[in-house]
């Protein structure tokens, strides 16, 4: 990706980043120093779970670094890009292990999608019991629990409308 094209594209991101946040009062966005940045800090105000004193407890709020890499818009692994950085101790989640968060995602997606899938995840709105998750004792621990024990947060993130076309009209009444 060529200067130019990074910068297009990481100050389109910010700029959907700051509608998203605008909108949600379940998250705040840390403004990078620099702008454009390839860097994203959110703090997200939603219920997940973490362990404390070997017991499994509601934690609220998570706290998160989305750190673009240079090929981006060609190349994405999410133990690269997304980072956990608190405020609890162990999340417990099975897509989160230490400060890492395994989210599938794919090259050039949006920084509003990752923190709709971070938020979903930690919300437990969304969750694989697949064994190659990073976290095989939550995996395990999950399969256990009745259905009806997720999400443990079931408010959700409202997402800004958007154009049905190219007229850049939110409810126009083009044919496409």
């Amino acid at each position: 990706m060529t200067d130019q094209e990074a910068r297009i594209f990481l100050e389109g991101e910010h700029l959907q980043m700051l509608q998203l946040v605008s909108q949600n009062p379940l998250l705040e966005l840390i403004t990078p120093q620099r702008f454009p940045s390839r860097e994203f800090l959110v703090s997200m105000l939603a219920q997940g779970l973490a362990r404390r004193d070997g017991k499994i407890v509601p934690a609220y709020g998570l706290n998160i670094r989305i750190r673009l890499n240079d090929d981006y818009l060609t190349r994405a692994d999410s133990r690269e890009i997304l980072e956990y950085l608190g405020p609890h101790e162990e999340p417990w989640h099975p897509n989160f292990h230490g400060s890492r968060i395994y989210l599938p995602i794919r090259a050039g997606q949006s920084v509003v999608d990752l923190v709709r899938g971070c938020f979903n995840l930690w919300a437990w709105h969304q969750y694989s019991d697949q064994d190659e998750n990073l976290n095989v004792e939550v995996v395990e621990w999950a399969r256990r629990q009745p259905p009806s024990a997720f999400p443990v947060d079931p408010r959700t993130l409202v997402w800004p409308l958007l154009p049905c076309c190219d007229c850049e009209v939110e409810e126009c009444s083009c044919d496409a």
